[in-house]
């Protein structure tokens, strides 16, 4: 991976084209005889090594239940709530305090 190309994304070797996309356009339903004859410098082997790449992120991600890292108290006070949400902050410096 290069800084330098795509914004240190991974790409395929010699191309500009990022590991994602390929994996993307798979996803999307796209044939590998499409994606080839669509990206004539792609061949067979790189689609593997994209398909294996995803694959070693897939076995290298680890899932924690979102209970066991917060405690029952917290996620009972988060309930309702999208833990990723800004909230506002109300106090009496602020207009719309009350």
């Amino acid at each position: 991976m290069d800084p330098a190309v795509l914004a240190g994304k991974p790409v395929i070797r010699g191309t500009r084209l990022a590991v994602e996309l390929i994996l993307d356009i798979l996803a999307a339903g796209q044939s590998e005889n499409e994606l080839l004859t669509n990206y004539p410098g792609l061949t067979r082997e790189d689609i593997l090594a994209c398909l294996s790449y995803a694959s070693y992120l897939a076995h290298e991600y680890k899932a924690y239940p979102i209970s066991a890292a917060l405690g029952p108290n917290r996620l009972r006070r988060m309930e309702g709530r999208c833990p990723f949400e800004p909230r506002r902050i109300r106090g009496p410096h602020h207009a719309d305090a009350g």
